[in-house]
C-alpha cells in the first residue's frame, strides 16, 4: 500500500489509494515535491497564514526534569511574531506557576517572550499558554495562539 502525507485545514493525514484522491491532488503533490519534508501546493504559503500560531520552543523544556532552583528565565517562542502586550499565562492546577519578578516582555524577534522567575526547589509547575477562557498571546493579525500547557521538575537541591 502506497502512503503519502496529506496537508489539510483539519491537519496531517495518512492516505492511500483507497481514499480515491483525484489524480490532480496526486499530481501536485508529486509535481511540488517535498519542501523541508513538507509536502507542499502553490497555495501552502496562504494555508500556513491562515493557520494560528503555535509554540516552537521553550525553556526549560516541557518535561524537564532536574532544573537547577533559583531564578531563571521561563523563555517561550512562537512560529510567528506576536504582538507587544499580549499575553496570558494561567494556572494549571493549584500553585502550579512559579513567582514572576516583574514583566513578562518580547525579545527583538517579536517571537520570543521571556518571563523571570523564581524556582522553588522540588516542585512541579505547569501553566497554560492559552487556554480555553484565555486567548492573551496573539500573532499581528490577532490570531490567538494554540493553548499549550508545559511543565517541568525542579531538582530538590
Amino acid at each position: 500500500m502506497i502512503q503519502i502525507l496529506d496537508y489539510s485545514i483539519a491537519g496531517w493525514h495518512r492516505c492511500d489509494k483507497s481514499r480515491n484522491r483525484p489524480a490532480s491532488f496526486t499530481r501536485q503533490i508529486w509535481n511540488h515535491g517535498f519542501s523541508n519534508g513538507l509536502p507542499t501546493t502553490p497555495d501552502t504559503p496562504e494555508i500556513l497564514a491562515e493557520q494560528p500560531p503555535v509554540v516552537v520552543e521553550k525553556f526549560p523544556a516541557s518535561g524537564a526534569r532536574d532544573i537547577t532552583p533559583g531564578e531563571t528565565e521561563i523563555r517561550v517562542r512562537f512560529s510567528r511574531p506576536m504582538t507587544d502586550g499580549s499575553r496570558s499565562w494561567s494556572t494549571a492546577w493549584k500553585d502550579s506557576t512559579p513567582g514572576i519578578f516583574g514583566p513578562p516582555h518580547y525579545e527583538a524577534d517579536d517571537r520570543t517572550c521571556v518571563a523571570k522567575v523564581k524556582l522553588e526547589p522540588g516542585k512541579s509547575y505547569g501553566w497554560w499558554i492559552n487556554s480555553q477562557r484565555f486567548h492573551g498571546f496573539q500573532d499581528t493579525q490577532h490570531h490567538p495562539a494554540i493553548p499549550y500547557l508545559p511543565t517541568f521538575k525542579v531538582a530538590d537541591k
